[in-house]
């Protein structure tokens, strides 16, 4: 079953989070990760405050989001320049079951 990772994410050194993404794509790529979409400019329906970007990856199921969130490719050289160049207010795992059900 698909599984997506959903973000949100308020970059405060943008040339810090280009490195990020530049150490992040080659594990997406060994992951065969979908970017589904990104953006910068959301229009907000409801609540707040809302973060600045939006991220949403696709994954063939939950354990390969899973299992790419944990890699060493990802932990070990993406991740700390995330954490050091942005601010994540969510980073959730969801099926697409639980997205058509409403559940």
């Amino acid at each position: 079953m698909t599984a997506y990772i959903l973000a949100g994410i308020d970059v405060h050194d943008q040339a810090g989070y280009e490195r990020y993404v530049e150490k992040a794509t080659p594990s997406l790529i060994e992951h065969d990760v979908r970017v589904r979409a990104l953006c910068d400019s959301p229009t907000v329906l409801e609540g707040g405050p809302t973060p600045g970007r939006f991220v949403l990856l696709e994954f063939p199921d939950r354990a390969a989001a899973q299992a790419w969130y944990r890699s060493q490719s990802y932990q070990g050289e993406a991740l700390p320049l995330r954490h050091a160049s942005a601010d994540t207010s969510f980073l959730v795992v969801i099926d697409d079951a639980e997205l058509a059900s409403g559940s």
